[in-house]
């Protein structure tokens, strides 16, 4: 059994829906533990607020994993979750430090706006802390005093949430290092990039004069529509190859079908490829990362030859080979992506490495 939906994917919606399972998990263990500690008459009122608010504010953080952003969800549920600990003070202690920690979870994990914490950050607190003052001065007798277990439930309460933010932090600073070397490959091929795009639309002016001049023959207009099509085709999914939002679908993917859409987008040449394969083989990994990987290759191995050399591809059972000739002043790394294409390896359970072999500058990509 999954931990997350399959509906859930960003980190934003994972925390949103981390967020979900915390509250509704304590705030319901703990309510069975208090309703074993409060009179008899108050337990009707006890169930009834707080299983209006408990199933309240669970909706609304289901909501907010759906739209991890939306600020009008997230003020609902601060709203509910302030209500929640205005209830608890009515019968327990601590609710005061509780309330604390469950805001200051809920502001780095939701990250909701100011203006939409402000209300319950200001009419929690004063509300909290008024009952408090009731019981001191003996208007409130029924809550019961604080025990150890209530100190013990806070404190695991809050080394959860710092545990969550500690993890959720380290991956979004991860992603936030990834989209950067993303960018960085952008900016430093930025050149290559544009002259395969204006290669492109060069192609889709030259089928538009061809279907200009060949307007009344229907034959030649059906086959430079075919052609304008598969044209277009090719130029969105190069477009796509380099687009920073992540796509995490595991697919079955043909890696001979992959290596030959990555060299049409990157203008390789058949004459200039060697391609050896034993049989169909296939992979169940992220089609995006297996694709980024290979334009990243076959971007460096192209800078390596001439007219007259070639790239020679192997594709075995658990191994895929690519290599092309190797010059000392030639730098793998100078191109793009080296590094991220072994992150994204490694991500996908694959490993890749380099060496060289018969004066050949080779890529090891092994599944």
């Amino acid at each position: 059994m999954k931990l997350f939906p399959s509906y859930i994917r960003s980190i934003e919606q994972k925390e949103a829906y981390f967020c979900f399972l915390l509250f509704s998990t304590l705030a319901t263990y703990v309510a069975f533990y208090e309703y074993s500690n409060i009179p008899e008459d108050l337990k009707s009122l006890f169930i009834l607020l707080k299983t209006t608010t408990i199933l309240c504010s669970s909706f609304l953080f289901f909501l907010i994993t759906k739209k991890p952003y939306n600020q009008f969800y997230i003020f609902l549920v601060t709203c509910f979750c302030t209500a929640y600990s205005i209830a608890g003070e009515y019968f327990s202690p601590l609710y005061y430090f509780s309330y604390v920690v469950n805001m200051f979870g809920m502001t780095i994990l939701l990250r909701p706006k100011l203006k939409t914490l402000l209300p319950a950050s200001i009419i929690g607190p004063a509300c909290i802390l008024y009952l408090h003052y009731l019981k001191e001065q003996g208007a409130i007798t029924h809550a019961r005093p604080a025990m150890i277990v209530d100190y013990v439930m806070i404190s695991i309460e809050f080394g959860i949430i710092l545990f969550a933010l500690f993890v959720g932090f380290s991956k979004r600073r991860r992603k936030e290092i990834q989209f950067r070397e993303r960018y960085s490959v952008i900016g430093q091929e930025a050149n290559s990039f544009a002259h395969n795009i204006k290669s492109m639309l060069a192609t889709q002016y030259i089928l538009n004069d061809n279907l200009m001049n060949n307007i009344d023959n229907k034959d030649i207009m059906r086959d430079s529509l075919k052609d304008q099509k598969k044209s277009l085709i090719e130029m969105k999914e190069y477009l796509n190859s380099f687009n920073i939002f992540e796509n995490t679908d595991i697919e079955k993917v043909d890696i001979a079908r992959s290596i030959e859409k990555v060299t049409n987008l990157l203008r390789i040449n058949d004459k200039n490829l060697v391609l050896s394969k034993s049989g169909k083989i296939t992979l169940n990994v992220v089609k995006q990362d297996f694709e980024t990987i290979l334009i990243n290759l076959f971007s460096n191995s192209k800078k390596s030859i001439d007219n007259q050399q070639k790239i020679e591809v192997i594709i075995s059972s658990n191994n895929l080979k690519i290599a092309s000739p190797y010059f000392e002043q030639y730098e793998k790394e100078a191109g793009i992506g080296y590094k991220i294409s072994k992150n994204l390896a490694l991500k996908n359970n694959m490993v890749l490495g380099e060496n060289i072999e018969n004066n050949k500058f080779v890529y090891h990509l092994t599944f």
